[in-house]
């Protein structure tokens, strides 16, 4: 970061925000600065709306949402004198936006209710002993001769702290107890932007020898739903996709989970715990088939039922996030870009002073820029690194779709005179046709795939490496 920033021309006292994924997106960004500053676009010389969270003897930690950060590219921000301070977070009593109501049922430290005001219906199972979020202990009965008995103790003694709209959104806090959990503070956000739901819980957690087990229960009102989950590569319905005698019980989630029904469709996407179990608890029964199952979706968050990887005793402090969204039906591509920006958050860098201190002419915009296009939105860029024998750069590429088809990839600032499809051993298998502006390249992209491509940029083109040049 600080050597990308050292190439924007752009002043000190300046933060840049760095999108590492190849899509334009907006999203919220954190940075301590002084206190008497505000933040201002560069872009448009706005003045942006910020909430503090935090009060340092001479800082504020101020958030604010970035807008359209372009892909693998850079916005940057001013940071300048304000004329007053930022307003404090206002009390309401209404968890509510443009998409959700939501009511909290603050005796579990958890969400009763979530109407989708596009779906005109309430996504909860309102018969299930569960709450949405809520926190679930799992103890283990175990009766000579017989099954164990896998006992399930919800969250309990529960209140709620408080209730705050600020520019980011609605938070609702609360907090809660369980056995040997002394203390779950819950965190529920309705962004200002978006239709989605985040809830962050901080954990404190005894440890202990004995068989335990800890979920966070999503259930749905769904009574005979499809059930689709995300993998490396693909989607998998585990009802009809497992083979005969592949494990039920529990499910290995990439980016997502997600269930549909009469046309609406839920998803909760883990970005701490990639463990669920669809319709109960695993009581480690082992079923043969997935069968039906009701639209309840758990987060698998720890258990100590086997010693071979792992602490027999799991205690400390933990914290699990989630992220919740509905819509008419399962959008894969859409989840699986909601995953990869839950988990790749923008990154922010302050310009300072000593940054500046050599003068030289920078080659870079110093509002924004792009260094990568893709124009496919299913198409992810997982890694791009220079070759491993030296010419020119690779380009890893994870496809999301589901149809051959032809895409194009561009880079604004560079000038290809060659690219070549490669295999996974960056060994060249077929020239790529380069575009007619020496900035573009097309390829094929199959099902599924994850593309290796090798970009070999103009033989006397050299970066910019202004005063640091040997």
């Amino acid at each position: 970061m600080a050597n990308l920033a050292d190439s924007i021309d752009t002043p000190a006292h300046s933060l840049v925000v760095f999108n590492a994924l190849n899509w334009a997106r907006s999203g919220q960004v954190s940075a301590d600065i002084r206190k008497g500053q505000e933040i201002v676009d560069a872009t448009t010389g706005r003045a942006l709306s910020v909430s503090v969270t935090d009060h340092g003897e001479h800082t504020w930690r101020a958030t604010f949402r970035a807008e359209d950060v372009p892909p693998i590219g850079y916005k940057t921000y001013l940071l300048r004198n304000a004329s007053a301070a930022p307003p404090a977070p206002s009390k309401t009593s209404v968890v509510e936006n443009e998409t959700y109501r939501v009511e909290l049922d603050p005796a579990s430290g958890a969400i009763r209710s979530i109407y989708d005001k596009s779906l005109r219906r309430d996504l909860v199972d309102a018969t299930s002993p569960y709450r949405v979020g809520q926190y679930l202990y799992v103890t283990t009965e175990h009766r000579a001769g017989q099954a164990d008995n896998y006992m399930v103790h919800p969250s309990e003694n529960g209140r709620l702290l408080s209730i705050e709209k600020s520019s980011d959104g609605i938070s609702a806090h609360l907090e809660s107890t369980d056995v040997n959990t002394p203390s779950i503070h819950t965190t529920v956000t309705l962004p200002a932007h978006g239709k989605t739901i985040l809830i962050d819980d901080e954990v404190d957690k005894k440890a202990t020898l004995d068989d335990e087990a800890v979920y966070f229960a999503f259930p749905f009102a769904m009574t005979h739903p499809q059930f689709e989950y995300e993998i490396q590569n693909g989607v998998v319905d585990p009802a009809h996709d497992m083979y005969p005698g592949a494990g039920h019980d529990w499910f290995s989630i990439q980016h997502w989970a997600a269930v549909q029904q009469d046309g609406a469709a839920a998803a909760v996407l883990p970005l701490d715990a990639p463990l669920m179990t669809f319709g109960d608890i695993t009581r480690v029964t082992w079923p043969k088939e997935f069968g039906t199952r009701k639209g309840s979706i758990f987060s698998y968050a720890m258990n100590n039922y086997w010693h071979t990887n792992y602490r027999a005793a799991q205690g400390g402090h933990f914290h699990f996030r989630y992220i919740l969204t509905s819509a008419p039906s399962i959008d894969p591509i859409a989840l699986s870009r909601l995953g990869w920006e839950g988990s790749t958050p923008l990154e922010v860098s302050e310009v300072t002073a000593s940054d500046k201190a050599v003068e030289w002419k920078r080659p870079l915009d110093g509002r924004s820029g792009s260094f990568f296009e893709l124009d496919d939105p299913a198409l992810v860029l997982e890694a791009w690194k220079p070759a491993e024998d030296g010419r020119g750069t690779i380009l890893r590429i994870l496809d999301l779709g589901s149809s051959a088809r032809t895409a194009h990839l561009r880079l604004p600032l560079a000038t290809v005179e060659h690219a070549w499809a490669d295999n996974a051993l960056e060994r060249d298998q077929s020239e790529l046709s380069v575009g007619t502006d020496q900035h573009s390249v097309e390829f094929t992209v199959k099902p599924h795939a994850i593309l290796t491509l090798r970009i070999l940029p103009h033989a006397q083109e050299k970066p910019s490496c202004g005063p640091y040049c040997s």
